[in-house]
């Protein structure tokens, strides 16, 4: 960094190859010290020669001696990545948005942005902040899936960096709480800026439904079509109410294979598969399964360690509260299937995590639903594998008869998605969001003195990356020395072989004499 105000360096160390001036200046000198052999017909003739002193040797060649030492400054100056930056505005206010503000704003709102702008510019407040034009805000598409990405505070502090300390912000923001996160340490920003909130609120009914398409296929066995109806009943509650571009496709485990539709479905992998068979998995469905599918199996039909609980014998895991609910009762546990060994052929079995448990009288506890990760080294990709101790039947669990079902496997499918809607849908207050940002007072600008500001708003990383985005930074300056760097070269060149040209003239001559 740079303790000049307008001046950037990436790579200040680079200055150290400065002390390479030296060498053309002190080879220049010893090599016009040295006394050249010069053959005379006549020793006589060198009484007539005069003697030169060190100033005339020092001033010899001197604008090739100039030239060298410039090309090497452009050089040092091209590895120390010097170049200039100047703030984007220095009036009296600027309009930045954001792309919250834009999605969630109606096109009167934005037209009042244009108008109230007085044709200054107005900024889109992003990682890169850059320029946006009216007609791209009046014809603005919504571009939900930027929102995630995007932190207000740690934009806002970025694109503060480059203004002017007097320039105040007019800022344009939704209250959405997740683009104002900071961390414990640092509970709030510090920019020299004053900030003018407008805040708009946000939409109540938005994302209530998944808003991408979702395939789920089931394979089960023929003695299980009684427990394949609860499942077609509970998809079609969750498409109507959640996930409209739902897909659910259904296949008896001994004929699924040779279905023309199963093997359309392989050309196109499903989101989910839910395996109701006590049939070990064929290849082609582990194939299936690489393709970064999630695969839920529930236990064999085995009377071997059955157990009976009730509900304060269940424990669940933190992070799956929400798919089991009290009244959710899984009375009767079984061997689960061998799922495990099938697919460490061809993958590795890593992060398995109890999501419930049973507990026994004697206080040994035994899973009921694990989730696993299995990551494929062929294919460089990981799918999640549930097992579930028990099964989806009636006379193993009473959770298909419940009304809870549906939600638990729309807990199950949407869960990932659910935290993340929930999360945008917090907000905060105007005064909760204010408080995160400190402006220094004029004083307190004073105190610091103007090259320790000036110093701090150039304390931030990717800082090349920024000012390169920026319209006004100068990005022309690589370009100037790489120019003058093959100038200069170009010109020794010529500077030199002129020397030598009458370096040579004069020694001949001096023979003739």
């Amino acid at each position: 960094m740079s303790y000049f105000p307008d001046v950037m360096i990436q790579n200040p160390l680079a200055f150290i190859a400065l002390l390479a001036l030296i060498v053309p200046l002190v080879l220049h000198l010893i090599s016009k010290s040295q006394p050249k052999q010069v053959k005379f017909a006549n020793i006589a003739l060198i009484d007539s020669l005069q003697p030169k002193s060190m100033r005339q040797i020092r001033l010899t060649e001197a604008w090739l001696l100039l030239l060298r030492l410039l090309f090497l400054i452009c050089s040092v100056l091209l590895l120390a990545d010097l170049f200039l930056t100047k703030a984007l505005i220095k009036n009296d206010e600027v309009h930045v948005v954001t792309v919250d503000w834009l999605n969630q704003s109606n096109d009167t709102q934005r037209q009042q942005l244009i108008d109230n702008s007085l044709n200054q510019p107005i900024y889109l407040l992003a990682g890169n902040t850059e320029l946006i034009t009216d007609k791209e805000v009046v014809e603005w598409q919504q571009q939900l899936n930027v929102i995630q990405h995007q932190n207000t505070l740690k934009n806002l502090t970025s694109f503060s960096q480059l203004l002017a300390a007097e320039t105040r912000i007019k800022l344009f923001v939704t209250d959405r709480a997740a683009q104002y996160k900071l961390n414990d340490i640092k509970p709030h920003i510090t920019i020299a800026n004053s900030v003018d909130w407008q805040i708009q609120n946000l939409a109540s009914n938005r994302d209530e439904q998944y808003p991408h398409a979702m395939n789920v296929v089931i394979i089960y066995d023929e003695d299980r079509y009684g427990d394949l109806k609860y499942f077609q009943q509970a998809f079609a509650l969750i498409k109507q109410q959640v996930a409209p571009a739902l897909k659910l496709s259904s296949f008896d485990q001994k004929t699924f294979k040779n279905t023309e539709h199963y093997q359309q479905i392989l050309r196109t992998p499903p989101d989910w598969l839910f395996y109701l068979s006590t049939t070990d998995l064929d290849q082609e469905t582990v194939k299936v399964l690489s393709t970064s599918s999630k695969l839920f199996v529930d236990a064999q039909q085995s009377n071997e360690n059955t157990l009976f609980s009730n509900a304060n014998a269940i424990s669940i895991n933190k992070t799956s509260a929400a798919l089991l609910y009290p009244e959710a009762l899984f009375y009767q546990r079984g061997t689960p299937l061998n799922i495990g060994e099938q697919l460490s052929e061809v993958g590795t079995i890593k992060n398995t995590e109890i999501l419930w448990q049973f507990t026994q009288p004697n206080g040994i506890s035994l899973p009921m639903l694990t989730k696993s990760s299995i990551v494929y080294q062929s294919a460089k990709r990981e799918s999640i594998v549930y097992q579930l101790y028990s099964r989806f039947t009636p006379s193993w669990s009473n959770l298909l008869l419940l009304k809870q079902f549906p939600l638990f496997l729309q807990d199950l499918l949407f869960q990932q998605w659910q935290e993340h809607t929930l999360e945008n849908k917090q907000t905060l207050l105007h005064e909760q969001i204010s408080q995160r940002v400190k402006t220094l007072s004029s004083i307190e600008q004073a105190s610091l003195g103007p090259s320790s500001i000036e110093k701090g708003r150039f304390n931030f990383k990717h800082v090349k990356d920024l000012a390169v985005t920026q319209q006004r930074n100068e990005s022309y300056w690589t370009e100037i020395l790489t120019f003058l760097l093959i100038l200069l070269w170009t010109i020794e060149r010529i500077v030199s072989e002129i020397y030598r040209s009458k370096s040579k003239t004069k020694s001949l001559d001096q023979v003739d004499a």
